[in-house]
């Protein structure tokens, strides 16, 4: 008897950290490995990012934020971007300067001056505007095919690089 319930009392424990791990990883954080350069210099290929998930308003968003957009359907994978501008923003590049509300953005996270020009729009409401820190080499708004991205494909916030250990920080944006 003895055997039986210890091995109920297992089957409980196991059942638990299964429904606990379930509800940590789709509402609480999740880690995501960033996949190729857009992010650069960043996010480097194959770091592993800790992301938080429970940010669904745009008051939980600002300029500056590195998110997670949810792009399988489209392109098999998710992608890792910065927020440039959020509803209500007018965003333009020109003269290798992105400029929100037409003032220019001071970009230290950046390695090269962002190439081309974008005429300026205003973000709809429930949309941001995303750019890749890697400018010349990013699938981003700028492109038709990812545009301005709705609030519901942001699957959460960049927090911490936490792999490989020699990489951890803090992703906090010090505009």
């Amino acid at each position: 008897m003895k055997a039986k319930a210890k091995i109920k009392e297992w089957i409980f424990i196991i059942a638990v950290a299964i429904v606990l791990s379930f509800l940590v990883r789709n509402y609480i954080f999740e880690i995501f490995i960033v996949e190729g350069k857009s992010m650069e210099p960043t996010l480097l290929s194959k770091e592993r990012i800790l992301v938080t998930k429970f940010n669904k308003d745009i008051t939980d968003y600002s300029r500056g934020d590195i998110v997670v957009l949810d792009f399988k359907q489209d392109y098999g994978k998710d992608i890792v971007k910065r927020i440039i501008a959020i509803e209500g923003d007018t965003v333009e590049v020109r003269d290798s300067q992105v400029r929100v509300n037409g003032k220019i953005i001071q970009e230290g996270y950046i390695s090269e001056n962002t190439q081309g020009r974008y005429d300026e729009v205003t973000v709809p409401k429930g949309n941001v505007f995303v750019l890749g820190d890697n400018r010349n080499h990013s699938l981003d708004s700028r492109d038709s095919r990812i545009g301005f991205v709705d609030l519901a494909r942001i699957k959460g916030k960049a927090r911490y690089i936490i792999w490989p250990v020699t990489n951890w920080r803090s992703l906090k944006f010090r505009g």
